[in-house]
C-alpha cells in the first residue's frame, strides 16, 4: 500500500509538472503571438500612411524618411496599389 501511494504521489507530481510547463510554454507564445501581432500592426500601419502620402503629391525620399520603409518598398505601394 505505502508503494502504490508513493507511485500515486510521483504520478501527480509529474501531471502538476506537465501542467505547468504547458501552462508556461501557453503563455510565453501568447505572448510572442501579440507581439507578432503589433509589429504587423505597425508596419500595414506604415504602409496605408506612406500610400496616402504619395497620393498626396508628397516625395517618395520624404515618405521613406518619415515612414521608415525603403524607398524600394515605397515604390512597390505604387505598384501594388
Amino acid at each position: 500500500m505505502r508503494e502504490y501511494k508513493k507511485s500515486v504521489l510521483e504520478y501527480q507530481d509529474v501531471q502538476d509538472a506537465i501542467k505547468y510547463a504547458s501552462r508556461r510554454n501557453f503563455e510565453e507564445g501568447e505572448k510572442r503571438g501579440e507581439a507578432r501581432g503589433r509589429e504587423a500592426g505597425l508596419a500595414d500601419a506604415k504602409r496605408t500612411i506612406a500610400l496616402e502620402m504619395l497620393k498626396k503629391g508628397i516625395p517618395l525620399s520624404l515618405v521613406s524618411d518619415i515612414t521608415g520603409l525603403s524607398e524600394k518598398e515605397v515604390r512597390q505601394l505604387t505598384i501594388d496599389n
